[in-house]
């Protein structure tokens, strides 16, 4: 017998989504307060800016958007697991479907703060539709593998079966479209991206007659950051309406000589960039690979990602240098291709000297000096480090406080309920079921007189709590009450059996007490 099934059919269907509701709508809000609180703290060294040139600006922006990532990474994680937390036994959803929900949601609540914090940051700002447009294209075309990996970590079961075949085999399919330009297919489909205009051809066809070869499409995409992007697979370019707003004709055609540098790269760097796309696929089937090895098999298989990804950044920093010395070598004008690198840095507050030595991309500073170029400023430091730090330990322990608050008001609901069903309603509801809330809502059934519905709740609040000789206890009092004596008699027993085993607290006994005589006395009930 389903006695949770059972105990669903005497509460409203609301109730069932209850942890959907509560769980992803916490982690919308909190998600953005969160980050809108890291980004605030992290900003906090750009009240007192007296330097004027955008380097010096661009070098305490740059810390503001990195608390602001952290939430879109930290918190869709948190959430994530926090669905254990919430998947009460009536629930109708499961932890994993909830923390795929409440990851979704937490992630749109960082999204949507981040995008008003680069409208304040980045000028032009651009509106939140576009904004949330730009984040959506970027997803599709430059990550598409990394939304198929987190759909076939939900999917997989933890045991190789006919299942976990189906979702390998069809994930490892859109592994493969995305390698293959998937991603912007769709992007093109939503209308993140079209063909090139007039204006863009024209510049491709000069920048493709100096490089020799042609690319096999050309596409714009929504996004307010001035970039563009080469698919040395499918040989395909792509340029945002930020870079095509910024610049001129003369430099968007050197940025072009680079993006084809990288369509001219060797074929077995293509195939490794492709095998590359593959490289989430053993955390994708993490479950299912701890489930069936253990987990040392996975750490292994971690480790090993981890190393892929940094001999794909090794190979994509001498990519970058590459390209570079491709666009240096077919500038039309001495000097062009590092103002049109600079356009774009400043344009995106990206910092001209960023921390560390071995980034895919060099810094700024260092390409304009391999392009014969000297700045007209000395080298900037780099970002400073303790703003983002500071802003991304203050927006976890915030949302970590309200989590444990609305924890701890969920944890005394039911006292503070007042006699009130909707109140208890509402908490099992929010929590899933705990067998304190459920017992305190079947007390109130059998004194209206619904013996149906207390009975169903007291069985459902004896499977929640294994080991707790109090809720068999109250069971047989309610049994015996509405006449059902031999079942009555069973929960007596194994409310003394719980008893025996240590399951029960002083102030119990005298319930198990009444239990036994409630039991002895039971007789049918007269029509």
């Amino acid at each position: 017998m389903d006695v949770f099934g059972e105990a669903r059919a005497h509460l409203p269907v609301w109730v069932g989504w209850g942890t959907l509701a509560v769980h992803a709508g916490a982690a919308f809000v909190l998600s953005a307060a969160g980050t809108l609180i890291a980004a605030a703290v992290a900003a906090l060294p750009l009240r007192r800016l007296k330097e004027t040139h955008w380097t010096q600006r661009a070098r305490l922006v740059f810390p503001v958007r990195v608390a602001a990532m952290m939430g879109i990474i930290i918190f869709p994680l948190f959430f994530g697991a926090a669905g254990l937390l919430y998947d009460g036994p009536l629930a109708r959803l499961g932890w994993m479907q909830l923390g795929a929900a409440a990851a979704a949601a937490s992630l749109a609540g960082a999204i949507w703060v981040r995008t008003l914090v680069d409208r304040r940051l980045v000028k032009p700002p651009a509106t939140l539709l576009y904004g949330l447009q730009g984040t959506a294209a970027v997803m599709l075309i430059l990550l598409p593998h990394f939304l198929v990996a987190v759909v076939m970590f939900v999917l997989l079961p933890d045991r190789v079966d006919l299942r976990a075949v189906v979702v390998l085999a069809a994930g490892g399919t859109a592994f493969v479209l995305c390698a293959l330009g998937g991603g912007l297919a769709v992007a093109r489909a939503l209308g993140l991206a079209r063909p090139a205009s007039q204006r863009l051809s024209g510049i491709i066809d000069r920048a493709a007659g100096k490089a020799g070869f042609r690319p096999r499409g050309v596409y714009e995409i929504r996004w307010n950051r001035a970039n563009a992007f080469a698919f040395p697979v499918i040989g395909r370019l792509a340029f945002t309406d930020r870079l095509l707003r910024t610049v001129g004709d003369a430099e968007i055609e050197a940025i072009a000589a680079h993006e084809l540098g990288h369509l001219s790269e060797p074929r077995r760097v293509a195939l490794t960039r492709m095998a590359g796309v593959f490289i989430l696929l053993p955390l994708a089937a993490g479950r299912t690979i701890v489930g069936e090895a253990g987990l040392l098999p996975f750490v292994v298989a971690v480790f090993l990602v981890a190393l892929g990804v940094l001999l794909l950044r090794r190979l994509g920093r001498r990519m970058e240098e590459r390209a570079d010395a491709f666009a240096r070598s077919r500038e039309g004008e001495a000097g062009i291709y590092a103002r049109a690198l600079e356009a774009i840095y400043e344009a995106n507050m990206i910092p001209a000297v960023l921390s560390g030595k071995r980034r895919v991309h060099p810094h700024l500073y260092d390409r304009l000096l391999a392009a014969g170029v000297q700045p007209a400023y000395p080298r900037p430091a780099p970002p400073p480090g303790w703003p983002a730090r500071a802003g991304g330990i203050a927006g976890v322990a915030i949302v970590g406080i309200a989590v444990l608050g609305l924890r701890a008001g969920l944890f005394l609901g039911s006292f503070a309920a007042g006699g009130s069903e909707t109140v208890l309603q509402a908490v099992i509801g929010a929590t899933g079921g705990q067998a304190r809330d459920v017992a305190a809502l079947a007390d109130l059934r059998y004194a209206r007189g619904d013996c149906g519905g207390a009975i169903s709740l007291y069985e459902a609040a004896v499977v929640m709590d294994g080991e707790n000789a109090r809720y068999p206890a109250k069971a047989a009092v309610v049994l015996a009450g509405c006449g059902r004596c031999r079942e009555a008699k069973d929960y007596v027993e194994m409310a003394r059996w719980r008893l025996a085993e240590g399951g029960a607290f002083f102030y119990d006994r005298e319930l198990i007490t009444q239990a036994e005589a409630s039991a002895a006395r039971c007789g049918p009930r007269g029509p």
